[in-house]
């Protein structure tokens, strides 16, 4: 009695583990699809990101163009509108927030370098944030100079605008690093995505 009692506990144990086991299986395969189909969607949205990000390098360009037009100016006059428009341009670059893949079960399915090449694509995109904040604040000082067309500046006054032209040169810097790690980060996102859609359709064909 006492050895089918052992047997039957055995035979029940290994049935429910066998149960966990088939449903374990299932779920990854479920996570892997999902992380290949959004690691798809996320390439998609990088790469329309950075073809436009010629836009943000011109923009940033002309503005530091204004502002060297206005630190050498006598009068007012040395600048044109559209240089007074550009002085104070508002370029904000964010970086993705890819928490669902780096700090879940995702991340666990993805290949190093890639979660690495991730990781590098969040941490420029803060980066970003923060310079955009120092370029905001140093905005706000210069907003009121500006509006005032204050020519020519005085030595506190070109303090804060050249502080302020130095952060803009800064962000400039990390938008095109950012620019780096997201090309960097997509060869490899498309490198992983193609072989996962190269493996379902031979599944599917099987």
């Amino acid at each position: 009695m006492l050895v089918d009692i052992i047997v039957q506990f055995a035979t029940v144990f290994l049935g429910a583990y066998l149960a966990f086991a088939a449903e374990e299986l299932r779920q990854r395969r479920q996570t892997r699809h999902w992380a290949r189909t959004h690691i798809r969607q996320l390439s998609s949205l990088f790469r329309a990101e950075t073809q436009t990000s010629h836009v943000a390098d011109n923009v940033l360009a002309e503005q530091l163009a204004a502002l060297d037009a206005w630190l050498a100016a006598r009068t007012s006059e040395d600048l044109t509108g559209p240089q007074w428009d550009a002085a104070v341009n508002t370029v904000s670059a964010r970086g993705p927030d890819l928490g669902s893949l780096l700090r879940g079960e995702p991340v666990a399915l993805l290949p190093p370098d890639l979660a690495l090449a991730l990781a590098a694509v969040e941490g420029a995109g803060r980066e970003l944030e923060m310079a955009f904040g120092s370029v905001s604040a140093l905005r706000d000082r210069v907003i009121s100079l500006w509006a005032e067309r204050r020519v020519p500046l005085d030595d506190a006054d070109r303090r804060i605008v050249i502080l302020y032209r130095s952060a803009v040169v800064d962000y400039a810097a990390l938008i095109n690093q950012a620019v780096s790690a997201v090309n960097a980060a997509m060869i490899q996102m498309d490198a992983w995505a193609g072989r996962g859609r190269s493996a379902e359709a031979g599944a599917h064909e099987r």
